[in-house]
């Protein structure tokens, strides 16, 4: 965790890993989905002013101080707007384009060295990897983008009675602070969840079924920090920081 946000992504990818690392090593792990150290709450409340562009006290009547969650790009918070809706603030963290850019740069110097060093790596194009990574990793921080996913997905599955994607409030976005409504729930690997795994699993392949392949749009990032159970027994994915994308051809391929 001390090593910053790019290292933490792979801490997370690895953390769905069991069939690669020992179950201690994943338990650790797993502590990056959504347990990462949060940032002070009045750091929290200058980048949602800096970022929205308004006094906090003019957006809510209600910040709650301690923290939902914190993880490697963002930290949410629980407000509630001024019309009374209840909603979640998610604040990106500060300096974080710069940090990724820092680190990104060490590890494609490094990368390049290996390639020196072992030739044989080349095989493997670690410099294509790692510029895809940084590219990636800009992507994921940019709110504007991730609302822009999260309203197509709204739209797609408005109807679907078996998930829910909370939406995000207008006029309550920017490129480092996102607002949507709130849901409450829990973590799909809840032990109190597990007599209802059969149901809750066909639900969730029916959801990814119908974005891999009517869709060509997929949530891509769906590690149990972001999938929940809500009080009806709804899925609820949140983050939609990555975003995976399937042209025609593709999908014709995966399907034949």
């Amino acid at each position: 965790e001390s090593l910053g946000t790019t290292f933490i992504k792979f801490g997370q990818a690895l953390s769905i890993r069991r069939d690669i690392l020992p179950d201690d090593y994943v338990v650790a792990l797993q502590k990056l989905q959504d347990h990462v150290s949060p940032f002070p709450t009045s750091v929290a409340i200058e980048e949602i002013e800096r970022g929205l562009g308004r006094p906090v006290p003019e957006l809510f009547v209600d910040l709650e101080k301690t923290p939902l969650a914190a993880a490697s790009v963002a930290q949410v918070h629980g407000a509630r707007l001024r019309d009374g809706r209840s909603v979640i603030v998610k604040v990106r963290r500060p300096g974080l384009k710069r940090q990724i850019n820092q680190d990104m740069r060490s590890l494609f110097w490094l990368a390049r060295v290996a390639t020196v060093i072992m030739p044989r790596l080349r095989h493997y194009q670690p410099l294509r990897i790692v510029s895809e990574i940084w590219t990636n990793l800009l992507k994921e921080i940019d709110f504007c983008r991730e609302a822009r996913s999260i309203r197509s997905f709204v739209t797609a599955f408005a109807d679907w009675p078996t998930l829910k994607i909370p939406d995000v409030v207008d006029d309550l976005v920017s490129e480092t602070v996102i607002v949507q409504e709130r849901s409450s729930g829990l973590r799909i690997d809840d032990a109190s969840l597990r007599s209802d795994g059969p149901r809750l699993a066909g639900n969730f392949v029916d959801a990814y079924l119908h974005q891999i392949f009517v869709l060509g749009v997929f949530h891509a990032d769906p590690h149990p920090g972001n999938l929940f159970v809500t009080k009806d027994g709804r899925l609820c994915l949140h983050d939609f920081g990555i975003v995976g994308f399937l042209d025609r051809g593709m999908r014709r391929k995966l399907a034949a």
